[in-house]
């Protein structure tokens, strides 16, 4: 939703796959990545330019099957 309240009360759960869970959230306006408790990043949404982190601009997450194991993890680097 755009405003306040647009979403209602029962989001369903954001599958990131098979025995993987979130340490940490991180949101912009069209995508959101989280860093996983193994260190490990996954990012999903709008990705025309690349802002994914993945080695293409196709958007994530807005289609069946593109969730859980099938998403990518990223490398966010260390330093």
């Amino acid at each position: 939703g755009w405003l306040a309240g647009q979403m209602g009360d029962a989001l369903p759960p954001i599958d990131l796959g098979s025995s993987s869970m979130a340490a940490e959230i991180a949101t912009g306006p069209y995508h959101v990545c989280v860093r996983l408790t193994d260190g490990k990043a996954k990012c999903w949404g709008r990705n025309d330019i690349g802002q994914l982190g993945v080695a293409d601009t196709s958007d994530r997450g807005d289609a069946g099957g593109e969730m859980g194991d099938s998403l990518p993890t990223v490398d966010v680097g260390t330093g």
